[in-house]
C-alpha cells in the first residue's frame, strides 16, 4: 500500500464545504497553531489545565525516544499509504502527572492512557511515565494518531470548522468526545504502534535496552476484538482476499487516506446492507 506522498505542516488533512479562498484560510491558521506550540491547554475528563502549569523539561533519555521515533515515522506512514505531518520534538509536550490534582491523577492511573493528542491545539500530551518503553509505546500511539486522515467541515456562513474525521473515527453530532469506529480506530492505531515498535524500537538504545522486560497491556481488549472481525471477514471472504494481511491493510488505507469504501464495501458484501454504521455504532465511544 506504498506511495510517494509530501509531508502535512499541519494536523488537518481537508476541509470540506469551503471555498477555494475560505480552505486557503483555514489551512493557514492551522498551520499557525501547529507552528506556534504557546498557550495549549490539555483537557482530561471534564478538567482543563494550561500547559504551562503542568508540562515539564523532557529529560535526555525522552529527547532521543522522541527524536527515534519521529526520525522513523514519515517512512512508517508513507509504506502504509498515507501523507506524514512535519513534527518536531516541540509538538510533544510531556504532562507531569504530580502536577495535576488527586482525582485526575486516579483518572490517569484507572484509564491506564499514556497520551492524547488534540487536532484543535495542534498537540500532542503525554502523561510522564517511568517504563520507557511504555513512554515510547505511548508516544508512537498518539504520533500514529496525529499523522491519520484528519478532515474538518466548514460551517456555513461561520469562520469555525468543526471535526468531520479523525482516522477511522467520526464524530457523532460533530461532537470529538463521541466517536462512531472509536474503538476500531483505537484497535487500528495500537496495532500500527505494535508494528511500528517492532520494526524501530530496536534502533533506540534506552527502548532496545528494556524490551525485553516489559509487557504492554494498554488497548488490549480493543486489539482482540478487531483481530476477530479481521478473522471473520477473511474467513467469509478467503476466495477473494489473499490474507488476513490485505483485510487489515483495509482498515489502514482508510485510516491514512480517508478513503474508506473498499473496507465498507466488504463489511456490507459479507454482512449485508447497513452492517458498516452498524459496526460504527457498536464501537462508538
Amino acid at each position: 500500500m506504498e506511495k510517494e506522498s509530501r509531508e502535512r505542516d499541519g494536523g488537518v488533512s481537508r476541509i470540506i464545504g469551503a471555498t477555494p479562498e475560505e480552505e486557503i484560510d483555514a489551512l493557514e491558521y492551522e498551520r499557525s497553531l501547529f507552528k506556534d506550540q504557546s498557550g495549549k491547554e490539555v483537557t482530561i475528563g471534564e478538567k482543563k489545565f494550561r500547559m504551562e502549569d503542568v508540562e515539564r523539561e523532557k529529560t535526555p533519555e525522552e529527547r532521543e525516544i522522541i527524536a527515534g521515533i519521529l526520525a522513523k515515522m514519515p517512512e512508517f506512514v508513507k509504506q502504509c499509504g498515507g501523507t506524514p505531518v512535519n513534527l518536531s520534538e516541540d509538538h510533544i509536550h510531556i504532562i507531569d502527572r504530580g502536577k495535576l490534582d488527586e482525582e485526575t491523577q486516579r483518572q490517569l492511573k484507572e484509564s491506564r492512557m499514556m497520551g492524547m493528542q488534540d487536532t484543535n491545539q495542534a498537540a500532542i500530551f503525554i502523561f510522564s511515565c517511568d517504563n520507557i518503553v511504555l513512554f515510547a509505546s505511548g508516544v508512537t500511539h498518539e504520533v500514529i494518531h496525529f499523522n491519520s486522515f484528519i478532515s474538518e467541515d466548514k460551517i456555513k456562513g461561520e469562520k469555525r470548522l468543526v471535526n468531520r474525521r479523525y482516522g477511522l473515527a467520526i464524530p457523532i453530532r460533530k461532537n470529538i468526545k463521541n466517536l462512531y469506529f472509536n474503538e476500531i480506530n483505537e484497535a487500528v492505531t495500537e496495532k500500527l504502534a505494535m508494528l511500528f515498535g517492532e520494526k524501530y524500537f530496536c534502533e533506540i538504545p534506552s527502548v532496545a535496552r528494556e524490551i525485553d522486560h516489559t509487557t504492554i497491556e494498554n488497548y488490549t481488549s480493543a486489539r482482540n476484538k478487531i483481530d476477530g472481525f479481521i478473522d471473520a471477514l477473511y474467513e467469509k471472504n478467503k476466495d477473494n482476499l489473499p490474507s488476513k494481511e490485505a483485510v487489515f491493510n483495509l482498515f489502514v488505507g482508510g485510516y491514512f487516506t480517508g478513503n474508506i469504501l473498499p473496507l465498507a464495501r466488504l463489511v456490507e458484501k459479507t454482512y449485508g446492507k447497513g452492517s458498516f454504521r452498524r459496526a460504527g455504532e457498536l464501537s462508538k465511544k
